[in-house]
């Protein structure tokens, strides 16, 4: 008796099995099922030793594989996910930049460009961007002009020293005076005078580019 009851047990197994599908998780889970439904994103079964019981669903992206009951296999491929990359918003530049239609309007000292007011140094380095060689001529003048018209500054010390030399009543001799004065008082004219001139002409080269500019551009 008893072996007739074990063979039967042995004859079973094999039926039940290929009544049943099989769902091997990612995880290495194995669950013994019938299932009901198949969609492009999940799966609904019942348990194979609960057929009256319970439906499951369970996303496709968690299962490794699935062995049928017919004996066929499917095997899922993972997708990778989706990594979305989010990118700083760019700083703002503070170097130089060309804003098409806007001109330089001068100011007492400085001057504005697109509503924000700069300096000389920056407003001829927009100018340079445009690469237009008749205005770099025009702003290389204005820049070196501007640099010498500090020369006058030179004058004052000069201006001193005749000063002192000939009425401070330093004893250095009368001849040392003589000569101290005649160099120093022409040198501080010389200083001074060309000071002024390369101002000038500072303020010409200046506004001449402006107007070149906004003219042009």
């Amino acid at each position: 008796m008893k072996k007739t009851i074990l063979f039967s047990i042995i004859i079973a197994i094999p039926a039940i099995a290929l009544c049943q599908d099989t769902i091997v998780m990612r995880n290495n889970k194995i669950i013994p099922a019938v299932i009901n439904e198949v969609s492009s994103t999940q799966i609904k079964y019942k348990q194979a030793d609960m057929p009256d019981g319970p439906v499951f669903i369970v996303e496709k992206s968690e299962i490794e594989k699935i062995k049928y009951k017919n004996g066929q296999t499917e095997t899922m491929v993972q997708v990778p996910s989706t990594v979305v990359v989010t990118q700083a918003p760019a700083k703002p530049s503070k170097g130089p930049f060309i804003v098409p239609g806007a001109d330089f309007i001068p100011l007492e000292k400085k001057q504005t460009y697109d509503g924000k007011v700069i300096g000389d140094g920056r407003m001829y380095r927009i100018m340079d961007l445009q690469k237009d060689p008749e205005l770099i001529a025009i702003t290389a003048r204005a820049r070196k002009s501007k640099g010498r018209r500090y020369i006058g500054f030179g004058a004052l010390p000069a201006l001193g020293a005749a000063v002192g030399y000939t009425y401070g009543g330093i004893e250095i001799g009368e001849h040392a005076v003589v000569v101290i004065g005649g160099i120093a008082g022409p040198a501080a004219i010389a200083l001074g005078t060309t000071g002024l001139i390369c101002n000038i002409r500072y303020k010409k080269f200046k506004a001449k580019a402006v107007a070149f500019y906004n003219q042009k551009y």
